[in-house]
């Protein structure tokens, strides 16, 4: 299947198309401590794939001698039901331009047909290493494995299990999420600062929306900023602290 890249940074500009084929999805079961222990992998979900080609001259030159392209395995991770995902990451990274299965030392690794473990404490793979990538009718028969791969869970911040997300805070001081902070923006943080309001969070931002100071709580300060910008002029840049900043 042709699909077409989205930046996740830029939705208004767009990679080229490239294939991806055999999706397999996972779902986090909980037992990997993820932000430094402050959530776990609980509901992410894993998706895993074959791609074909990709972005770079080397990504497209991984074809075999009868012209079939070499397959890598993907993954991808979304910790909010796919609204956000991390940045696909190749598990496999097997390349070999120009192989051909009936020439000695020139064996491809392609590979395919993947599934993932439904429940994800460890990463777990299985696989075929196809010696001669294309479909039955493509390429000529060769014997295949069974490949298996593990990638263990259980420790706080686990690699793969828990990837990187940029930093991003778009809604900080904005908990509505118009582009605007005003007298209902006000009210939520009221709300959450003195009457047991449940703090929200953007995926990707250390700090709840309505902790424009970045103090780690939302108290009468915070309702102080945001009053300020709402109705005395007050600057977001001055009044709303950078919880990104290095």
């Amino acid at each position: 299947r042709t699909i077409t890249e989205a930046h996740y940074d830029n939705p208004n500009t767009w990679g080229r198309a490239f294939n991806i084929s055999q999706i397999s999805l996972g779902i986090g079961d909980g037992t990997t401590p993820c932000k430094g222990g402050a959530t776990t992998n609980e509901d992410y979900l894993y998706v895993l794939y074959t791609k074909l080609g990709g972005e770079t001259p080397d990504e497209m030159a991984d074809v075999s001698a009868r012209g079939y392209a070499n397959g890598e395995l993907y993954l991808a991770v979304s910790p909010n039901g796919g609204a956000n995902w991390s940045h696909p990451v190749n598990l496999t990274n097997t390349k070999t331009p120009g192989c051909d299965a009936q020439l000695p030392d020139s064996t491809c690794a392609s590979e395919a047909w993947a599934t993932i473990a439904r429940d994800i404490s460890d990463i777990e793979i299985l696989y075929i290493r196809d010696y001669e990538p294309g479909a039955y009718d493509e390429g000529i028969w060769t014997m295949n494995k069974v490949m298996y791969l593990n990638i263990p869970g259980g420790t706080t911040d686990a690699e793969y299990l828990c990837p990187y997300f940029p930093c991003a805070c778009p809604c900080l001081g904005d908990p509505q999420c118009d582009s605007a902070t005003n007298i209902l923006d006000v009210v939520l943080a009221i709300d959450v600062a003195f009457r047991g309001a449940s703090s929200v969070f953007d995926v990707s931002c250390p700090t709840e929306q309505t902790d424009v100071d970045c103090t780690g709580v939302t108290d009468v300060l915070d309702v102080v900023h945001f009053v300020n910008v709402a109705f005395r002029g007050g600057d977001p840049d001055v009044e709303f602290c950078d919880p990104c900043a290095p």
